[in-house]
C-alpha cells in the first residue's frame, strides 16, 4: 500500500516547514483528533517525531492533507487482539466494521489511521 510519508503533499509541506514528513502526518492527526502510528527505529527517532507542539498546520495545509487519495488503515491491528491484550476482540479495538488491510478506501470514512 502507498505510504503517506512519501506522498508529494506530505513531502512538500514538510520541506516548506523544515520538518520531517512523520511530523507533518502526526501534527495532522493531532489537529484532527485522530491517531496514527509513526515508524521509529529508536527512542531518539520517537523524541524527534514528537516535536510537533510548537507549530500547527494552516487551513490550506489541512485541506490539502485531507484531500489525499490514500486515507485508509494500513494495519488491521490483528496483532493487538487477544486474551492477554487490552483488546479482546476486533470490536474493542476499532469503532467501525473490520476492514481488509489492503482494501480500497471507504468513501465515507473520514478518520484514517496509519501504520
Amino acid at each position: 500500500p502507498p505510504c503517506l510519508l512519501v506522498d508529494d503533499t506530505v513531502q512538500s509541506i514538510a520541506e516548506r516547514r523544515d520538518v520531517m514528513p512523520e511530523q507533518v502526518v502526526l501534527r495532522w492527526a493531532l489537529q484532527r483528533g485522530t491517531s496514527t502510528l509513526i515508524p521509529a527505529a529508536c527512542v531518539a527517532d520517537i523524541i524527534s517525531v514528537f516535536d510537533v507542539f510548537a507549530w500547527s498546520l494552516g487551513k490550506e495545509e489541512m485541506e490539502r492533507l485531507s484531500s489525499m487519495q490514500y486515507q485508509r488503515r494500513h494495519s488491521a491491528g490483528r496483532h493487538l487482539i487477544g486474551r492477554a491484550s487490552s483488546f479482546p476482540s476486533y470490536e474493542h479495538l476499532w469503532d467501525e466494521p473490520p476492514l481488509d488491510t489492503f482494501a480500497a478506501p471507504i468513501p465515507d470514512l473520514k478518520i484514517p489511521t496509519f501504520q
